[in-house]
């Protein structure tokens, strides 16, 4: 490792330099020295060192000098940091790792990364790199080959201000220390963006020579790329007008500074990247200076944008907006909905807002579900939408017609829906604007996108690392938001789903052994009703022992149970009360299963009837806690949603599985033998066909 940083520094120096260097230490004389190339020079110097303390002594003294790079960055995330992580050994483990993955490529870009040198102190910590990048060139027998040349990189990170600076050429480069500072020491950077200002702190526009603008507006008259070059650019007019100019912003900048001292440099900036360049040679110990000068610049000047209210600069500053989280969303119009709408919920995080005005564009309702968004339902004259078009069409999206309008259109079956009968009154309800009257619930997907830009506002913002869930909706062109539960609120905070084995009147049913092997399919036969469903018997199915269903099963084992018809306007499929220690849950229980052998997910019908029979109840306070009940798989993400919609609503969740439903039945088979009841007759009473193996696990 020692020669190889020995080789930079020498070939940092001049050829003069190194035949002073040869000549002061009587290895060879100025005479000898003349006709020698640097590469000769530099060889016998290396051949020399491992003998020659006074050599190594002047060499290790040399300053490396190199045409700097380096990117401005600021902590995303450190709340795993801690300062014993920071250790050589760590750190070339993880290095290790990468250079494996590097060496599967045939010629890698960039390969065998070695960590040289850790400094550490209480608030900076400071790493220098080796790695070795390849040239390709055109060989005298024309022929295309490669050589690897080794290349140095520092890492400056402020622990502090919250930001850092990496000397790497490349965004590769920059990409891999950023990988390994993360794995290693688990600190993860991202990237600036240099709005005016950032650049204001690396220098006035007063030192700008050469300056390059994009305008983002079709209504002036100008190219939307225009670079402008001057030695006294800002005496110019038209590089005035696009300085001022709102709608113009400055992606590339070349100027004339003074750096630490030294005469003037130049310094070329790329604002998107936050990459600065400086094309003379310069020494590690200047650009460690200027970039710990410029950092505490940079930070200053954020920290007063913050404390001044500069929200929507310091969102630009960090670079939010072309963050992976918001650019791995395809659609640039549904991506530029959910960047506004993460505006708006994170002023309400940092102004501690329940509520906040916001009217959803018509891209949310009509292309961001069922990815980001559940299917939206309506509030008609101050009723949620229990209105219905055929069978649970009380769901909805918008979709776009080639004329440029949206149609209103039924979710399960596609039909466009111009208008709406109320089920209670007969009333026929024109809807003139969905947008005015949707309730809009979040996908898990979506609270991963808001959850992750938030955290990465957490180094302007402290207060931020302490949201841990964001519990909110869109109703009817308002955002709430439950804040204390948002913050971390123990009080209010509680877990959202529930073991059916914590229930006082489950706990001896869930743990007992039956005698009945029965075959999987019979819970799939008992089914979500019975053929001989309705009002009056439904009402008193549970006592009566007269027909049974996956309802009955459950219903027995509720205080208060109400069984109620399973058809496509109930409420819910039963009602009733369970207990949690001295906790009372009131139940509405939704039954669905999945098509043949089919499981439950958000997209297929079931799954999605079953999602929106709960979103058009979540909001009654008549119950506290929604029970699933089904023998079908429930897919992951439909799962996810439910937990994510109790969560919102303060709701808890219970999954009455295969699992519990195959204990409820032996319970049930139990008790009718005890009562002197046949199950058989019980079952086929119901209109169910028992098939011939199913016979003998009932005798």
């Amino acid at each position: 490792m020692g020669n190889l940083l020995s080789t930079l520094k020498l070939k940092s120096q001049s050829i003069e330099d190194l035949r002073i260097l040869l000549n002061d230490l009587n290895i060879l004389l100025f005479e000898d020295s003349e006709g020698k190339s640097k590469s000769e020079l530099i060889t016998l110097i290396e051949e020399k060192l491992s003998k020659n303390k006074t050599l190594k002594s002047r060499i290790d003294n040399l300053n490396y000098s190199f045409k700097p790079s380096f990117y401005l960055t600021f902590i995303k995330d450190k709340s795993s940091y801690s300062q014993d992580l920071v250790t050589k050994r760590k750190i070339e483990s993880k290095l290790k790792l990468l250079n494996q993955e590097k060496d599967t490529e045939r010629y890698p870009a960039i390969r065998s990364y070695q960590l040289f040198e850790v400094n550490k102190t209480k608030d900076i910590i400071e790493l220098h790199f080796l790695w070795h990048k390849i040239h390709w060139y055109w060989n005298t027998n024309y022929k295309l080959a490669n050589i690897y040349e080794l290349n140095y990189g520092l890492a400056l990170i402020d622990l502090k201000s919250n930001k850092a600076i990496l000397s790497c050429h490349t965004k590769k480069e920059r990409d891999d220390l950023f990988r390994v500072i993360k794995d290693a020491i688990k600190i993860e950077l991202n990237a600036l963006h240099l709005t005016k200002p950032l650049l204001n702190q690396i220098g006035s526009f007063d030192s700008v020579k050469r300056a390059q603008y994009f305008v983002n507006s079709n209504e002036i008259q100008l190219p939307q790329n225009i670079t402008l070059g001057d030695d006294n650019l800002s005496t110019k007019q038209i590089a005035r007008e696009q300085e001022e100019n709102i709608d113009a912003t400055r992606k590339e900048s070349f100027y004339r500074i003074p750096l630490r001292g030294i005469e003037e440099q130049g310094l070329g900036v790329t604002s998107e990247t936050g990459k600065l360049w400086i094309p003379q040679k310069v020494t590690i110990s200047e650009i460690r200076d200027f970039s710990l000068k410029l950092l505490t610049k940079v930070a200053n000047e954020l920290d007063a944008l913050a404390a001044d209210g500069q929200f929507e600069k310091i969102i630009n500053s960090l670079g939010i907006k072309s963050s992976k989280e918001i650019t791995s969303i395809a659609n640039i119009s549904v991506r530029n909905e959910i960047f506004r709408l993460f505006i708006a919920i994170t002023n309400m995080l940092l102004n501690k807002e329940s509520e906040k005005s916001f009217t959803p564009g018509h891209i949310i309702l009509s292309q961001a579900i069922n990815k980001y968004f559940n299917p939206f339902y309506l509030v008609i004259e101050g009723e949620i939408g229990e209105y219905f078009f055929g069978e649970y069409d009380n769901q909805f999206k918008l979709k776009l017609e080639p004329d440029g309008s949206y149609e209103l259109i039924s979710f399960i079956s596609d039909k466009k829906v111009s208008q709406i009968v109320n089920k209670e009154t007969g009333d026929v309800i024109e809807i003139d604007e969905a947008l005015d009257k949707a309730i809009l619930t979040p996908t898990p997907k979506l609270i991963e996108i808001l959850l992750s830009l938030t955290k990465s506002l957490i180094s302007q913002y402290p207060d931020l690392q302490n949201v841990i869930s964001l519990p909110f909706r869109i109703e009817s062109n308002l955002i709430k938001l439950d804040i204390n539960r948002a913050y971390g609120n123990v009080q209010t905070n509680f877990v959202t789903e529930i073991n059916p084995l914590e229930i006082n009147e489950l706990k001896q049913i869930l743990r007992k052994k039956y005698s009945y092997n029965l075959p999987d399919n019979i819970l799939h036969l008992l089914g979500e009703k019975c053929d001989n469903m309705s009002d009056s018997n439904c009402s008193k199915c549970i006592m009566s022992n007269e027909f049974v269903c996956l309802r009955t099963l459950v219903g027995r084992t509720l205080k208060r149970p109400v069984l109620l018809p399973h058809k496509n306007i109930e409420i819910s499929d039963l009602q009733g009360e369970y207990g949690v220690g001295n906790q009372q849950l009131k139940l509405f229980v939704f039954a669905k299963l999945g098509s043949g052998n089919a499981g439950l997910t958000a997209r297929n019908k079931n799954g999605a009837v079953l999602l929106g029979q709960i979103l058009n109840q979540i909001d009654k306070s008549e119950f506290n806690t929604v029970a699933i009940l089904t023998s079908s798989t429930i897919n992951e993400d439909l799962l996810s949603r439910f937990r994510l919609l109790c969560s919102t609503y303060n709701k808890k969740l219970l999954i009455l599985n295969t699992e519990a439903l195959e204990q409820m039945l032996g319970q049930w088979i139990d008790d009718m033998h005890i009562d002197g009841l046949d199950p058989k007759e019980i079952i086929k009473n119901s209109g169910k066909v028992l098939k011939r193996e199913m016979n003998k696990y009932l005798k």
